[in-house]
């Protein structure tokens, strides 16, 4: 009984924590609320085999201690793979891009288009990478110029830390960007 009321506990905790990973937008919560779920499914399985054990049902502790380490094996994957992931820089959604493309397009008439779009997020920071192509004959100093403003919106109108690198449009050419 102490089993599986510490299992029922754990599980609470484990809900709590996955709310507030949602809320804070928090891998570390959330990695710590699979922490309690693993425990909970744990505790759970230990009472089931406690239940069953001796007599026909011998190899169920042994089954049970398989299924939780499969159980804590790919959760911790899971894990690794969502926080390195986001950590290390993902492929943004559909509409994060659009919504990427549509600030940074309203920013200079001279933006042909953008590409190579990378997002980091750091807890409630998010880093932005991307590329723009401008015209061939755009200068140094009004490259640099349109780059800082896209910067500067992207901060403003998302909360984007972003750094902007300029090709010139004959690159798009050569290397069949898509817009």
């Amino acid at each position: 009984m102490v089993l599986l009321v510490s299992a029922a506990i754990k599980e609470a905790l484990a809900v709590w924590a996955f709310r507030l990973g949602e809320k804070f937008n928090s891998e570390s919560i959330k990695g710590d609320a699979w922490h309690h779920r693993s425990d909970a499914i744990a505790t759970g399985l230990l009472a089931l085999a406690i239940l069953t054990a001796g007599g026909t049902y011998w190899w169920v502790d042994g089954v049970m201690g398989l299924v939780v380490s499969a159980f804590i094996v790919v959760t911790g994957g899971k894990i690794v793979l969502d926080a390195s992931s986001v950590l290390l820089g993902r492929a943004p959604s559909r509409e994060e891009v659009e919504e990427i493309v549509s600030v940074v397009k309203k920013v200079s008439p001279k933006v042909q288009s953008v590409h190579h779009i990378h997002v980091h997020k750091y807890g409630e920071h998010t880093e932005v990478t991307l590329h723009v192509h401008l015209p061939d004959d755009t200068s140094l100093s009004e490259a640099h110029e349109i780059a800082t403003l896209i910067e500067d919106v992207l901060r403003k109108e998302l909360g984007y830390e972003a750094t902007v690198h300029v090709e010139p449009a004959s690159a798009k050419r050569l290397k069949n960007h898509a817009d």
